[in-house]
């Protein structure tokens, strides 16, 4: 995301329910609450989420049980109070 010219790390994955939850004040970079390994140019980032969307519905239906059991994991840990 870009502010006043300069581009700011956001971490769209945040989830207020999770317990590596972090504030963004809307200004600077964000914490990014799950280790990384990359973190791409808005270019690479574009040509990436291109071919990811071309796939989806294969992964899909490739992992669903996988997403299904992830999902249940994540509302798990919402319930809990951190």
């Amino acid at each position: 995301m870009q502010i006043n010219s300069e581009w700011v790390i956001l971490d769209c994955s945040n989830d207020s329910k999770l317990p590596e939850y972090n504030i963004w004040d809307g200004k600077n970079n964000c914490k990014i609450a799950v280790n990384y390994k990359n973190i791409f140019s808005p270019e690479e980032s574009i040509s990436i989420e291109k071919v990811e969307t071309k796939q989806f519905p294969k992964l899909i239906k490739e992992n669903k049980k996988f997403y299904n059991a992830i999902n249940i994991f994540f509302e798990n840990l919402r319930k809990h109070k951190f």
